[in-house]
C-alpha cells in the first residue's frame, strides 16, 4: 500500500516539489505552543495542508500521525511558527516518498513472524507531553501479516499523574482497538480466535497491575481498567519490551534522525521486529563472500 502519488501532488499544490528533504517529521524536540490570539491569523493555507496530510497519515503513514496530531490542535488558531513546523513536514514527506506498507499472504516471513493473520501490538504513552495541559499522548500500532493494519496517536482524555499511569491508560486504548480487530477478523474469516494477541508494553508497573498486581490505582478511571478484563480472559497476554526497540514510541513523540529511520524501517521494510526470534536460514555451504570498503564521497 502506497500513496506516493498523492502524496506528490500534495507537494506540487503546497509549492514544496523541489524542496530539501529532512530526516525527521518536526524538528527534534519540537515543542508545541498555543499560538498569540490577539494577533490575526497569517495567510497561509495551514488547515488545507493539515487535513491533505492527515487523510496519509491514517491511510498508510503511521511515522508522520503524531506530527499531523500535534499540528492539527492548533488549526482553529496558528501562527507562522506552526506554518514552518507544516513546511518541514513536508520536507520530510519529500524524502520518504517511496514508503511502502508490505503483507505477506502466506507463510513464514524473513523478520521472525509468521504471516497467517495473528495480530501483534505495541503500546507507548509519553507522560505529559502536552505543555498547555499536561496530557500525556498515547500511541499504539497493531500489525497482522507482517504489516501495520491500525495505529493511532492521541492526547489522553486525562491528566496521568505518574508514567505508569499513562501507559495504563495506553494500555486500555490499545486493547479496545484489538478488541474490535479480533471481532472484526472473526466475521471475516468465521472463525473463532482461540488465541490471545500479544501486546508489547515498555513499562513493567503498567503491566504488573495490568496482570492484577496490587497497586494505588483508585484514582484512575473505571474505563481504563477494561485492559485487566480482557488479560483475565486471556484474550490479551502482555510481554515487556525495551524502550529503545518499541515501535509506538514513534506515535508519541518526535525522535532524533537515527531512531525514526530505525522503526520507519520496521513498519515499511519488513525488518526483523522487537519481540520475534528470527529465523534460521539454512547454511548454503558457500564461503562469505569478502566485503569491499566503502569508500566515501
Amino acid at each position: 500500500m502506497s500513496q506516493e502519488h498523492y502524496l506528490r501532488n500534495v507537494l506540487e499544490t503546497f509549492g514544496m516539489a523541489d524542496c530539501k528533504p529532512v530526516g525527521t517529521p518536526l524538528c527534534t524536540g519540537y515543542v508545541d505552543k498555543p499560538a498569540d490570539k490577539e494577533e490575526p491569523l497569517p495567510d497561509v493555507p495551514f488547515c488545507e495542508l493539515l487535513g491533505s496530510l492527515l487523510y496519509a497519515a491514517t491511510m498508510t503513514r503511521p511515522d508522520i500521525s503524531a506530527a499531523v496530531s500535534i499540528l492539527s490542535r492548533r488549526m482553529q488558531h496558528f501562527g507562522m511558527d506552526h506554518w514552518k513546523a507544516a513546511k518541514h513536514l513536508l520536507r520530510y514527506i519529500k524524502g520518504t516518498l517511496s514508503y511502502i506498507i508490505k503483507y505477506a499472504a502466506t507463510g513464514d516471513t524473513s523478520n521472525g513472524s509468521t504471516a497467517d493473520g495473528v495480530l501483534s501490538a505495541y503500546s507507548d504513552a509519553s507522560f505529559a507531553s502536552d505543555v498547555d495541559t499536561r496530557r500525556s499522548r498515547t500511541g499504539f500500532v497493531v500489525f497482522c501479516s507482517t504489516g501495520p493494519v491500525s495505529w493511532n496517536s492521541k492526547l489522553q482524555a486525562t491528566v496521568a499523574t505518574a508514567s505508569a499511569d499513562a501507559e495504563y491508560m495506553a494500555l486500555a486504548a490499545t486493547a479496545q482497538e484489538l478488541m474490535f480487530l479480533r471481532q472484526l477478523q472473526e466475521e471475516l474469516t468465521g472463525a473463532v480466535l482461540c488465541e490471545p494477541t500479544l501486546v508489547h508494553t515498555d513499562n513493567q508497573p503498567a503491566q504488573r497491575v495490568a496482570e492484577h498486581a496490587a497497586s494505588r490505582m483508585r484514582h484512575i478511571l473505571v474505563k481504563y481498567h477494561y485492559i485487566r478484563e480482557c488479560v483475565d480472559t486471556k484474550r490479551i497476554v502482555l510481554s515487556y519490551l525495551a524502550t529503545e526497540h518499541m515501535i509506538a514510541d514513534l506515535l508519541t513523540k518526535i525522535l532524533p534522525r537515527p531512531k525514526t529511520a530505525q522503526f520507519c524501517t520496521m513498519l515499511f521494510d519488513q525488518r526483523p521486529l522487537p519481540g520475534c526470534k528470527p529465523r534460521a536460514r539454512p547454511h548454503s555451504g558457500r564461503s562469505p563472500r569478502p566485503s569491499t570498503p566503502r569508500q566515501d564521497l
